[in-house]
């Protein structure tokens, strides 16, 4: 008996001899479609690079030059059409190898090839396609559109100029009192000097540029592209420069150091009178004394002391009352401290102004220091609310006179004053109860 040989193939193997043999035999029976695809396909890319190449024809000007990616592809499109008309003209004689059909060949192997060339030529044809919609085919000369460039970012540079200008007397005219400029505003500002000094900085070397590209020298081409990003950022950055609010409200600082000159001897003075501020025992208290003899000082002393001194109040009021006694002008004074002092405000009652100040101080441990009194000041029509031991507000006042003092003790039963002699000596007037 002959030898007998047993081949095992696993499914795996057979199938990919099978996906490979299907592949192949494809190419084949598509071989006619593909063929008509193609001259179709070949025929529109022509005639699109007939009208991209009118364009350029159009638009192409002395001071323009084609686009580097048009001419490109027109090259790519001469030789693609170059290349399938040869593949069109072999077709005749591979269309003659088919037979049953179209689906196989008298020579398989050379129709497999032809058809898978014309498969890829006709994706190639479609994508080409794809690429050939340009909206723009020439841009302009190098020095012409860095000139233009120029001209364009010294407008822009000066608009943006105006902007910040117009800005910054915006932020100067509505800074002031518990109002300060916006972070965000001030990051424009600088934003914008900066970008003024590189746009001036350009401008100045810019001609020397649009020379040396006229004269064909393109060494520093990008200096080109520069002018124009700077263009482009210029114009952005003014197009943000357009704020509705360049200022915010800020509330004041707890406690605001005054000048005062240092007096000698008063520190025992200063600490007696401390010792009654921050103590439980009294609400309101009085300092009197005749003109000159350092109500005034001592009171800023204390008020000095609280910016040195670690205390629980959470805020100190200074107003001067003075000898034309206007209701306003204290709450005016107060309002500044705790809210926000603007027209609309200013154009409320004096009830109304009250309940704001009432209202605002009801919430905090307040000390009130109210300088050069002269009569006696209703707390309650001001809006100020009364110490308690409660809340352990405190109010300080200066007068010249000790009838005044006693006016005022009438406002509350935890009151005390000191009176001030020529030599600054302290004395507690027993005459003001707790």
């Amino acid at each position: 008996m002959g030898n007998v040989f047993s081949i095992q193939c696993g499914d795996a193997l057979i199938g990919r001899c099978w996906d490979c043999v299907a592949g192949q035999a494809l190419y084949v029976c598509q071989l006619e479609d593909n063929l008509q695809e193609l001259e179709t396909a070949r025929d529109k890319l022509r005639e699109l690079s007939n009208d991209v190449m009118r364009m350029v024809i159009s638009e192409e000007t002395p001071q323009t030059v084609q686009l580097d990616r048009v001419g490109g592809w027109l090259s790519r499109v001469d030789a693609t059409i170059t290349e399938v008309n040869s593949l069109l003209n072999r077709a005749t004689r591979e269309r003659q190898k088919l037979c049953l059909a179209g689906c196989c060949s008298k020579n398989c192997k050379s129709t497999y090839m032809f058809g898978k060339s014309v498969s890829r030529s006709l994706k190639h044809v479609v994508g080409l396609m794809s690429e050939g919609e340009f909206k723009e085919v020439v841009i302009r000369a190098p020095a012409v559109q860095l000139q233009a460039n120029l001209e364009a970012l010294r407008t822009a540079r000066r608009e943006l100029w105006a902007s910040k200008q117009d800005v910054k007397r915006k932020v100067d005219l509505e800074e002031g009192q518990q109002k300060k400029a916006l972070q965000q505003v001030l990051l424009w500002l600088s934003m914008a000097e900066a970008m003024i000094t590189e746009a001036e900085e350009l401008e100045r070397d810019g001609p020397q540029q649009v020379q040396k590209l006229l004269a064909g020298d393109i060494s520093n081409y990008m200096f080109v592209g520069r002018v124009a990003k700077k263009l482009e950022d210029v114009i952005a950055l003014k197009a943000k420069g357009d704020f509705k609010e360049v200022v915010e409200r800020t509330l004041p600082e707890p406690v605001v150091v005054r000048n005062v000159n240092p007096t000698v001897g008063t520190e025992t003075t200063l600490d007696e009178a401390w010792s009654f501020i921050t103590g439980d025992q009294v609400g309101i208290f009085g300092i009197y004394g005749m003109g000159g003899v350092g109500k005034t000082t001592l009171l800023t002393q204390i008020n000095n002391r609280f910016a040195t001194i670690s205390n629980n109040f959470d805020v100190l009021i200074w107003a001067v009352v003075s000898k034309d006694l206007k209701l306003e002008k204290i709450q005016e004074q107060i309002w500044k401290k705790i809210g926000f002092l603007d027209d609309k405000w200013e154009k409320k009652s004096l009830r109304e102004k009250a309940d704001d100040i009432f209202h605002a101080l009801s919430r905090k441990k307040f000390v009130l220091l109210l300088d050069d009194i002269w009569q006696r000041v209703d707390l309650e029509e001001i809006g100020v609310p009364l110490p308690t031991r409660q809340n352990r507000c405190k109010i300080v006042f200066t007068t010249r006179s000790y009838r005044v003092g006693r006016q005022m003790e009438a406002e509350n039963d935890k009151s005390e004053t000191f009176g001030l002699g020529r030599s600054l000596g302290i004395v507690s007037e027993e005459g003001w109860g707790y």
